[in-house]
């Protein structure tokens, strides 16, 4: 098996990604009022195999949390994950990092709780190589 996620984050690659290496970009920006718990927010679908850049973006009305999963070809299992706080009220947060994905694996954001309140969340996966 291939790296871990938290591997991934620490070993990331020391060149920039520059714009002509771009092959494929995906972004989905979502707001959602009172997610349910495992609520899909985000969802890359089934992406190629290759490098990617992943930023996602997470803006709540409430103290929430977020989780980024790299998700198997099937879509049936959690490779990886990171889990994300945020800590107050219309707090903000961003997090970037590369990964590399087999082909038909996905990234995407699920509420890993119930919340009452709004959240918005922005994934961007650009591919690299």
């Amino acid at each position: 098996m291939g790296l871990t996620l938290a591997q991934q984050l620490t070993s990331a690659p020391a060149t920039t990604v520059g714009l002509n290496a771009i092959s494929q970009f995906e972004q989905d920006i979502q707001t959602v009022v009172n997610p349910t718990l495992g609520q899909v927010i985000n969802d890359t679908g089934a992406l190629a195999a290759g490098t990617y850049f992943v930023t996602i973006t997470f803006n709540c009305s409430v103290q929430a949390s977020i989780n980024i999963q790299h998700r198997n070809a099937a879509n049936a299992a959690t490779l990886g994950a990171l889990h994300l706080v945020c800590g107050s009220t219309g707090a903000g947060l961003t997090l970037s990092y590369f990964i590399t994905l087999a082909a038909n694996e996905r990234i995407r954001a699920i509420s890993p709780n119930a919340v009452t309140g709004t959240w918005a969340s922005a994934l961007l996966v650009v591919r690299s190589s």
